[in-house]
Order: C-alpha cells, then structure tokens, then sequence
C-alpha cells in the first residue's frame, strides 16, 4: 500500500492510501483522487498507477508537471519520495504526511 499525499492551494494536506492499481486525477465526477477545476484540474486529467508500492503518472490532459517539466500524455513516469509531482495547482507526492513537529519542552525551573 502507498502513501499519497495530496496538497491542494489553501487546505491543510492530506493523505491517501492507494493500494496496487489504476485511479483517475481529475475533476470529473468519476475521477478517484478529486481536483477542483478552479485549482486547474481537467476532466480526467491524469491516470495515477500504484504498482509494487510505486507510483506512476501518465498526463491525460491539462498541465501535468514533474519537477518542473511538463510530461506529454500518453506516457507513464515514475514518481518518486523525491519528485514532485503537479496537476494543476495540486501537488501530489508519495510518502508519509509530516506532522508539525511538537515545540519543545519548556526547560525545568531552578530551585
């Protein structure tokens, strides 16, 4: 099972978990992993495959983004912990949600 953690412009991220297989990105209503078409989600934007715990994007149509580049449809790409992965305005990125980190402990007082 794969961890997918799903940032979106203005919400608190989340994560899903995605168990071996195909799932659509995308603003239809049809679509498993949901993108508003206010944030620059398409119809069916993106295909998404989890595959031996490793995930795979293949642009549908819309702005698909890996690292910075644009993917041309059709084509499946693996996405890694340490991509970063753009449909639209969301970004999509396998791995653990992170915490915040709790602040540390107040030092004890002197006697």
């Amino acid at each position: 099972m794969l961890t997918l953690v799903i940032r979106k412009p203005d919400r608190p991220a989340v994560a899903a978990k995605l168990s071996n297989g195909t799932y659509l990105a995308g603003s239809d209503s049809g679509c498993q992993i949901p993108l508003a078409a206010a944030d620059g989600g398409e119809g069916r934007h993106a295909k998404l495959m989890v595959k031996n715990d490793r995930l795979y994007v293949c642009a549908i149509a819309g702005t698909t983004y890996l690292n910075g580049k644009k993917i041309p449809p059709g084509e499946y790409y693996e996405v890694t912990t340490q991509d970063h992965l753009r449909l639209g305005m969301t970004s999509l990125q396998p791995g653990a949600l992170r915490a915040a980190s709790p602040a540390p402990a107040a030092p004890a007082a002197a006697e």
